[in-house]
């Protein structure tokens, strides 16, 4: 089974991206052509609920979502009873595949493309929902790295697809908790893709490899001309760094993290005060031992997702997420996968958002890739269909 977008009923979108540690919500702004031309706002709240895509606890999750929209009606005095959703899942599938069919010579349409594209998973598996079917690039008898095959003509097309599908039970308890706040559900899009959308710049047209540290996990994946060809993920985290911090120091989980955000060094860095004191109540240490606490665990990190993509050629890294914040880091990730690295930077209508909405923008991105080729599509058909009247006359 695979998840269709919907088209809105109004001009005016929510965005939800939620995420384990922070639930984002975009509200959007629509135009006639599928273009999204404003981004009316943004609203954030703590994560409840929700962990890695799955529910754990449902009525916390339904009483931060209920508080976000009362946050967007007061701001907009509107109704807004549709979402596009993000989840950050530890139970996404991804992989590769290629469809055939037979044209006998005729004229590619977008129907042919629509049904070259078409995967549908075994009978026997029941447990997932196909979220994203991504065209990598397309064949038409002997031409290869064909982009975009509609008007062209052949006997045989070939798509190269990359798929990410995930559990359906986790979207059937999200898109339940969404109805009992009165949201019905548009879309959804997952972490492992959008991330990439949301900081992946014009340069970027060979191996990229972006690498989203989240709360509870890592996710990578590999783009190569802005396509996925990876994804991986790993179960440690920001939370990881979190709780070693704590054990470490001997402090909450709550000191710990606002250490980390407030003094957080990945590794030694040039010009570094080593003689820094932080104060927690009544206990007293030194960056020096921080850093001690976090640069293992930042290198594990790396050093597993090195491992995890261990022979692909790697031309550029974006680190993204709240680790990405950490200094230094850069560098340990310099020393591991010997290419540029950059801190993932999203944009949106020509405004540079924080790294840790880069998920939401790539939703965005997503989002209006999907309802303008709508569009766009219902155009080429009635263009065509003039084209053949006017034949026919």
């Amino acid at each position: 089974m695979e998840l269709d977008i919907q088209n809105p009923s109004k001009n005016t979108i929510m965005v939800l991206d939620l995420g384990t540690g922070i639930i984002k919500c975009g509200l959007l702004y629509i135009g006639k052509n599928g273009k999204i031309e404003k981004l009316l706002g943004f609203f954030e709240k703590p994560s409840q609920g929700i962990e890695n895509g799955n529910i754990v606890n449902f009525q916390n999750l339904k009483t931060v979502l209920l508080d976000i929209l009362e946050e967007v009606k007061n701001y907009t005095n509107d109704l807004i009873e549709e979402a596009f959703i993000n989840i950050s899942s530890n139970s996404f599938h991804a992989f590769t595949l290629s469809n055939k069919i037979d044209l006998s010579g005729k004229q590619v349409s977008t129907k042919d493309v629509e049904r070259v594209q078409r995967y549908d998973p075994p009978e026997n598996d029941k447990s997932s929902i196909v979220v994203h079917t991504i065209p990598i690039s397309y064949k038409l008898d002997s031409i290869q790295n064909i982009e975009t095959p509609a008007g062209m003509f052949g006997s045989r097309l070939e798509a190269n697809m990359f798929i990410i599908e995930t559990y359906r039970i986790s979207l059937m308890n999200i898109e339940r908790c969404l109805a009992q706040c009165s949201i019905s559900l548009l879309g959804c899009s997952l972490t492992s893709y959008t991330s990439g959308l949301g900081v992946l710049g014009k340069k970027d047209s060979l191996y990229t490899m972006v690498v989203d540290i989240g709360y509870t996990g890592t996710t990578i994946t590999v783009f190569l001309n802005k396509k996925p060809l990876l994804s991986r993920y790993i179960t440690l985290g920001f939370f990881s760094i979190i709780k070693d911090v704590a054990c470490g120091m001997q402090i909450s989980l709550s000191e710990a993290e606002n250490i980390i955000i407030q003094y957080g060094i990945a590794t030694f860095i040039e010009n570094m005060d080593i003689e820094q004191n932080i104060d927690i109540l009544e206990k007293h240490f030194n960056i020096v031992e921080l850093v001690e606490i976090i640069k293992p665990r930042i290198e594990e990190i790396l050093e597993i997702i090195q491992e995890s993509v261990q022979g692909h050629t790697l031309n550029h890294v974006i680190i993204n997420g709240k680790a990405s914040k950490l200094s230094g880091i850069k560098d340990l990730a310099e020393d591991t996968f010997h290419c540029p690295i950059s801190i993932g930077k999203p944009y949106f209508l020509d405004e540079e958002l924080d790294v840790t909405f880069a998920s939401l923008i790539g939703t965005v991105r997503y989002i209006e890739n999907c309802l303008f080729h709508t569009k766009q599509n219902k155009r080429y058909k009635k263009y065509i269909k003039k084209i053949i009247n006017f034949i026919s006359y």
